[in-house]
């Protein structure tokens, strides 16, 4: 489901014009030609949906890998990994991905055999003509994200895996929120991983958005994206966390094709990594 999320932040700081470290680290960032970017998604749903429990409550998906912007679509070359648990259940599957600027193309180790009864899309590199990182609106995209951006404060000093960094954090409000819906959706973006952000606004609201800054290198070894979702008469509960990394920049990257070994429709890419509404209801 959040196999291209490294994307988002890609879009966003290329519209901030902020002051100090911060300003320092978005421009280090949207000028880096290549860097390595990690994202983890958690999403923790609640065990009963209209009175039935459901087959998972938690999800855990990773993406890790190199990034390079020769062109208006970024490309990636890494690995994907997504875990979904239940009541006494656990399924998972890994692999190669890579995210180009016209197609999809995966390779992986395993799948549950729910989601691939004959096995057809284990070991191979599979195509799906579906290029999920490019964006048809930018320039709406920059600015309903640069008024978000600017509104972060700084809030100290943070250790983030022993290196010093500078920590900032915000949050937006209601009508901010919908208007980041509204930009980011598939429909009006065309952009498969910024609908992902917009899928989660449909099942919860914006916590806060949070910034870690590398004092020395200006590198962003984490931007996190918190959600909760509003109860009735009650306090939001803890919905889904998107934590990414930025590191690396500059650093040697090739991605190459890898030979085209199997072709899956776009609705069975659907089916695996997810393009339904995200609810937490």
């Amino acid at each position: 489901m959040a196999i291209v999320l490294l994307v988002i932040v890609v879009v966003i700081v290329r519209s901030y014009h902020g002051r100090g470290d911060l300003r320092q680290a978005i421009q280090a960032l949207s000028q880096a030609s290549t860097f390595h970017a990690a994202s983890d998604l958690k999403l923790t749903l609640p065990l009963l949906s209209q009175g039935k429990e459901r087959p998972f409550n938690a999800l855990d998906i990773k993406v890790e890998g190199d990034v390079t912007r020769g062109g208006p679509t970024p490309e990636l070359t890494g690995t994907v990994y997504m875990e979904a648990k239940g009541r006494g259940s656990i399924f998972f599957a890994d692999g190669d991905v890579r995210l180009l600027k016209d197609a999809t193309a995966f390779r992986l180790e395993n799948l549950p055999v729910l989601l691939n009864p004959t096995g057809n899309l284990l070991k191979k590199w599979t195509y799906v003509p579906v290029p999920v990182l490019a964006s048809t609106n930018p320039p709406a995209i920059q600015t309903v994200v640069n008024q978000v951006i600017q509104k972060l404060s700084y809030r100290g000093q943070d250790k983030i895996e022993g290196v010093s960094t500078l920590h900032f954090s915000g949050t937006v409000t209601p009508v901010e929120e919908q208007q980041i819906h509204d930009v980011l959706e598939q429909k009006t973006s065309g952009n498969r991983a910024l609908n992902i952000i917009a899928r989660l606004l449909n099942g919860g609201d914006i916590k806060s958005i949070e910034v870690w800054v590398d004092k020395s290198t200006h590198e962003i070894p984490r931007f996190r994206l918190s959600f909760v979702h509003p109860v009735k008469n009650s306090q939001p509960v803890d919905f889904a966390t998107l934590d990414l990394s930025f590191t690396d920049y500059g650093k040697k990257v090739t991605i190459t094709r890898p030979p085209q070994q199997s072709t899956a429709k776009p609705d069975v890419f659907a089916k695996l990594f997810g393009t339904g509404q995200v609810t937490s209801q």
